[in-house]
């Protein structure tokens, strides 16, 4: 297995464990499984799999050509509003080579495995998910030339400039951020923070 596949399947698992906890899809949906070595919950739901997959699979080219900044996980309320941001910004793309370095992927695999549980503390300290339902989207920033352009995956086209959905491409001005994990290793490296959007209503549950 190369970096870039290590790299896509933490963000697959992390993506379906974000929208469990988070109430995204009923709990009925997802079923346990073991992934880089603790127990997560994946959807059994084969079109929610496909859209993940496939969008996934997409982007690995980007960040094979490590040409990628970040992946945003976004977080949409009843209003199609974006509440909270998942980002993994990417500060040193995952190498094309094979992971021949055992000592180097089981230090990867062991930094995965502790935001994998972490994200369960870090629920608890969100705001509560929207009442009135939501969906997710999620979106890329690659470099290109040196300027950072961003794309929203969309379930038939892949991967679509986002300058037609501004709101999506444009964070809130003043996020509440909660740091999960700084991820340094010579495999990769990424920061991983969750941006919540200032909202009152939704505060004042905490």
């Amino acid at each position: 297995m190369e970096a870039p596949a290590l790299f896509t399947e933490f963000l697959e698992v992390c993506i379906h464990t974000i929208l469990r906890l988070r109430g995204v899809y009923p709990d009925a949906i997802f079923a346990k499984h073991r992934a880089f070595g603790v127990a997560v919950h994946m959807s059994r739901h084969p079109d929610l799999n496909r859209y993940i997959q496939e969008t996934l699979r997409a982007a690995r080219n980007l960040i094979e050509a490590r040409a990628v900044g970040k992946v945003v996980l976004c977080l949409l309320d009843g209003a199609d509003e974006v509440v909270e941001r998942y980002v993994f910004d990417v500060r040193d793309a995952p190498a094309t080579s094979e992971l021949d370095d055992l000592g180097n992927v089981a230090y990867v695999e062991h930094l995965m495995r502790s935001i994998l549980i972490k994200l369960h503390l870090v629920d608890r300290q969100l705001p509560p998910p929207p009442k009135d339902g939501g969906t997710f989207t999620l979106l890329l920033y690659s470099r290109d030339d040196a300027q950072m352009r961003s794309f929203v995956a969309t379930p038939d086209d892949g991967w679509v400039d986002v300058s037609a959905e501004p709101r999506l491409a444009q964070p809130d001005p003043s996020p509440l951020i909660v740091p999960v994990k700084n991820v340094e290793s010579p495999l990769l490296s990424f920061d991983f923070n969750v941006l919540v959007r200032p909202d009152s209503s939704r505060m004042d549950e905490t």
